[in-house]
């Protein structure tokens, strides 16, 4: 009997593998995007989209110039119900550990980086010149993905 429970266990342990082997055959992982949703009222969107470019933009270059990230993206649409967002905003990041993981090293980067743009090295001053975006935007949720490359056809 613990032959058979054996045979049966490797053959399961093969077929998953197989499976994902398989799966893998059609592409090739590339970068992670961390993607976050929000509804931004038409009465606060032109004023949502001046403090993008006062400091989310500059911000943003920045960490991309610091290596902190591959790249962003932003992305606007027509919301499909009350509750549906109409703008995005992404970064790019090399791998899920990049995206997810904490670094030290890249934290202290990131908090040079806020300090130098908001001409104070204290966090709750930063969060306080920063607490302007938070009435302009109703958040609804983020998202981390992973990018695939597909593989050629033979």
């Amino acid at each position: 009997m613990t032959k058979i429970v054996r045979a049966a266990a490797l053959a399961a342990v093969l077929a998953c593998a197989s499976a994902s082997a398989v799966a893998q055959e059609h592409w090739t992982d590339g970068p992670v995007w961390n993607c976050s949703y929000y509804y931004v009222a038409a009465e606060n969107w032109d004023n949502y989209m001046l403090y993008l470019r006062r400091h989310t933009l500059p911000l943003q270059t920045a960490r991309k110039n610091a290596g902190l990230a591959l790249d962003y993206r932003t992305y606007i649409k027509q919301p499909s119900s009350a509750h549906d967002w109409n703008f995005a905003g992404c970064t790019l990041f090399k791998n899920y550990g990049a995206a997810m993981d904490f670094d030290a090293a890249a934290e202290a980067k990131g908090k040079e980086i806020a300090s130098a743009h908001w001409k104070t090295q204290d966090e709750a001053a930063q969060d306080k010149a920063a607490a302007e975006r938070y009435a302009l935007r109703t958040f609804l949720g983020s998202q981390t993905m992973r990018q695939i490359n597909f593989r050629p056809l033979p």
